[in-house]
């Protein structure tokens, strides 16, 4: 009786795959870190204040009237090109990701669209327009002053109307008592608007971005860092 030899085959070794994304793919959420929107909130207050410098002050240009506004562009470019770099030399490992990048670029994009021609500067006309374009030519008092809700517009044209258009007298202080009602209403609003503008964004999504696959131009910029 000859004893035959089986052989059993070897099971494959398992090799450990590392499915962890690299820093390069990981999802735009990763980029939402204290230091990242702590910068984006510094950057759209100074970037409100250059806004306003700017068009009003020294009436140099309107630099939030584009699809891509100089007034979102300029601090991606100081973050990317000055920022980032210092941070890469002084503190190793603890530079700006690109995600963290893409955060600030949006708060700040975001923020840039209110202080600008397009929206500010309607709406503040609009709580205060009427009761400084009056006269008795255009009948607007008695065309439709009533139906103009006291908490909705600035009426006192005396103290706070004419002194928006045309300046405060010297000495004289801001009279916020006439603006804190309407702006606070209209403020309302405008929230409202940007959330149902919000919410319609996060329904039409997947619709958008997987079936239609939009290539959303703006947004190309600060992806392709």
């Amino acid at each position: 009786m000859t004893n035959t030899m089986v052989f059993k085959p070897e099971s494959p070794v398992k090799q450990e795959v590392n499915h962890s994304p690299t820093p390069e793919h990981l999802p735009v959420s990763a980029g939402l870190t204290f230091r990242a929107v702590a910068l984006g909130m510094v950057m759209s207050i100074l970037t409100t204040v250059w806004t306003i410098h700017s068009a009003y002050v020294t009436h140099a240009s309107f630099i939030t009237i584009a699809h891509l506004p100089i007034a979102a562009l300029c601090p991606l470019v100081v973050v990317v090109l000055i920022l980032n770099p210092i941070l890469k030399t002084a503190f190793p490992g603890r530079s700006l990701s690109r995600q963290e990048i893409i955060v600030i670029f949006f708060l700040v994009f975001t923020a840039s669209a209110i202080p600008g021609w397009a929206f500010s500067t309607y709406a503040l006309s609009v709580i205060s327009g009427p009761f400084y374009f009056v006269s008795a030519e255009n009948g607007w008092q008695d065309l439709f002053f009533e139906f103009l809700p006291s908490w909705l517009v600035v009426s006192d044209r005396n103290a706070a109307v004419t002194a928006f258009f045309e300046g405060l007298p010297q000495g004289q202080t801001m009279p916020w008592q006439f603006w804190i009602i309407p702006l606070f209403w209209w403020s309302a609003f405008y929230v409202a608007i940007f959330v149902v503008g919000a919410s319609l964004m996060v329904i039409l999504r997947k619709q958008w971005i997987e079936y239609e696959r939009l290539t959303f131009p703006l947004a190309q910029v600060p992806l392709m860092l």
